[in-house]
């Protein structure tokens, strides 16, 4: 599993320097190795990364159904964080499209998945 986290440390190390195609290949690496380990709350977080990297790739592409089968895959392993930070992101595309009532049901949902970890910035 060692090998999963150093990737996800280089995705994050890509991601803060703007490299968003190297930071997707890493995350993508990262997956893959935290999933086969059995490191699943930790893979479904680097799935997500995958996700936020290719909206920065292309921030006209809509990721909603990407957002979607991660948080299937988090909630599926019991992380309603990724859960949640994936409803406000799937939030923020359909306000994005102009569907502001999808948008505030998502965001309700994130907030739900979320009350448990008020302390944090994504709250």
């Amino acid at each position: 599993a060692w090998k999963g986290v150093i990737a996800f440390v280089i995705g994050y190390a890509h991601l803060d320097q703007n490299e968003y195609e190297q930071s997707r290949e890493a995350f993508q690496k990262a997956y893959k190795i935290l999933w086969e380990t059995g490191a699943r709350k930790k893979a479904v977080k680097a799935l997500m990364n995958v996700v936020v990297s290719e909206d920065r790739i292309d921030n006209k592409k809509k990721c909603i159904t990407s957002y979607e089968f991660v948080k299937d895959r988090a909630l599926e392993v019991g992380d309603k964080i990724v859960a949640g930070l994936c409803y406000h992101n799937m939030a923020k595309e359909y306000h994005k499209l102009g569907g502001l009532e999808l948008a505030l049901k998502y965001s309700h949902l994130a907030l739900d998945c979320m009350n448990e970890d008020r302390g944090v910035n994504h709250f």
